[in-house]
């Protein structure tokens, strides 16, 4: 029994002089050799070099990239009838198509105070038809301008009367930065929190 308990007392002091010669070469000052400034004990070897946060070791996967940012959902309108979400579907295939959705709620607003939807309307003063109130000058460069950059067919007689055309036509220019051609626009605007844009008319 006496000689397990010395075993015992010879491994706990060889333990405890190893934690102290470990202590000493970790906090020890090192001189200009190299060496430990106490004793013989040779100093810790110092990485030259941390690596930062950013670089991972090679042969380590890169990170995966962020997600793209989600869109924030389109508002729609509130319908009450078939004919009303016939035409905000109209609006909205319009607006895909000319990469402009963002704004399909603010020309279905447009739409509804220009004509309250009717595709027949005309103006008191007989300048402006339709559901997208156009002049008829402005609807025909529109069209023409179009028909050139193959965005419509040169076979058909296109007509601000009807829903289709007038909403296709009104999609791109406001694609192209002509809101300002239809006067509820400012107002519409505002009233979605949109900035205001410049007066930009079709030449």
């Amino acid at each position: 029994m006496a000689t397990w308990a010395r075993r015992c007392r010879s491994l706990a002091l060889r333990a405890a002089g190893l934690g102290f010669v470990t202590f000493v070469a970790v906090s020890a000052p090192v001189d200009e050799t190299g060496r430990s400034a106490v004793g013989d004990f040779p100093a810790p070897a110092i990485p030259s070099e941390t690596l930062g946060l950013t670089v991972l070791p090679d042969g380590w996967p890169a990170p995966a990239p962020a997600p793209a940012p989600i869109p924030a959902p389109v508002p729609t309108p509130h319908l009450t009838n078939a004919h009303e979400a016939d035409i905000w579907k109209l609006v909205w295939n319009a607006c895909e198509r000319y990469d402009c959705t963002g704004d399909a709620p603010l020309i279905y607003d447009v739409l509804w105070e220009e004509s309250r939807l009717h595709p027949e309307v005309k103006s008191p003063c007989g300048r402006y038809l339709g559901m997208a109130q156009f002049k008829p000058s402005t609807f025909d460069a529109s069209v023409k301008r179009m028909q050139q950059l193959g965005l419509l067919p040169r076979n058909i007689d296109f007509s601000p009367y009807q829903p289709e055309h007038a909403i296709e036509v009104m999609a791109w220019m406001w694609s192209q930065g002509y809101e300002n051609h239809w006067g509820p626009y400012r107002r519409v605007a505002r009233r979605f929190g949109r900035t205001v844009l410049a007066e930009n008319r079709p030449n």
